[in-house]
């Protein structure tokens, strides 16, 4: 039920991932504790982190990092930013809509989803969440989502056997790796979730399927390894 207590009657609710965490996230700390009065949280756990990037680079922003949050997906969005095109959930509890942005769309944690989306009955109420960790034995972080129906976890749809094998050129003693068949295969698959499932709702005459898009080169070190049993 929404995130994990009720309260207040505000009709949207922000949310992004910072830190492998979904957050509520503000430019004052002030207008984060009124959000967090009006849904029954406590204060205490506020944390304060500066901007990266953008305009306001080295800009203070207080959050607060929340566990998960439930109601039923209604609609995903992919929205054209300033530095890329960025994948967002809305789910909405009763009267209560919760928009979370998942990061750009190629994201490990956006492209998790993607890879379990099929799977999401949207008549039925999701819990939705975010994981990360740091590997003991290799030291690289690994990403992704943890998402519920009807106390189920799910699971998922695309493996990594069923996407397409990225390939690699190496020039010295720099390798770099080219995804975008890969990219391309699942932005049609999420293409398909969405025609199959949101396509009365494309707003300003949008294709219900997105067209597909190239990946960038990455380096050797950037390659995903097998994903963690979450």
């Amino acid at each position: 039920m929404g995130l994990n207590s009720r309260g207040g009657n505000s009709s949207k609710t922000f949310l992004s991932v910072f830190d492998s965490s979904l957050v509520l996230q503000y430019d004052n700390r002030e207008d984060l504790e009124k959000k967090l009065d009006a849904i029954g949280l406590e204060h205490d756990a506020i944390k304060v982190r500066q901007k990266t990037k953008g305009k306001n680079e080295g800009k203070d922003v207080y959050y607060f990092k929340l566990h998960d949050v439930s109601g039923m997906l209604t609609d995903v969005i992919l929205k054209d930013t300033d530095w890329g095109e960025v994948l967002e959930l809305e789910i909405t509890d009763v009267d209560e809509k919760y928009q979370v942005s998942l990061g750009e769309v190629f994201g490990r944690i956006p492209r998790d989803f993607i890879r379990r989306v099929a799977n999401i009955d949207v008549e039925t109420e999701l819990t939705f969440g975010v994981w990360g960790m740091v590997s003991k034995d290799n030291g690289k972080p690994y990403s992704g989502v943890v998402m519920y129906q009807n106390e189920e976890k799910l699971p998922y749809v695309l493996e990594r056997d069923d996407l397409p094998e990225a390939t690699s050129k190496t020039r010295g003693k720099v390798t770099k790796w080219d995804f975008s068949a890969q990219e391309d295969f699942l932005y049609e698959k999420l293409g398909e979730f969405l025609a199959e499932n949101f396509a009365g709702e494309a707003k300003d005459g949008d294709e219900s399927k997105p067209e597909p898009r190239k990946a960038r080169g990455k380096k050797l070190e950037d390659m995903p390894d097998d994903d963690m049993p979450f």
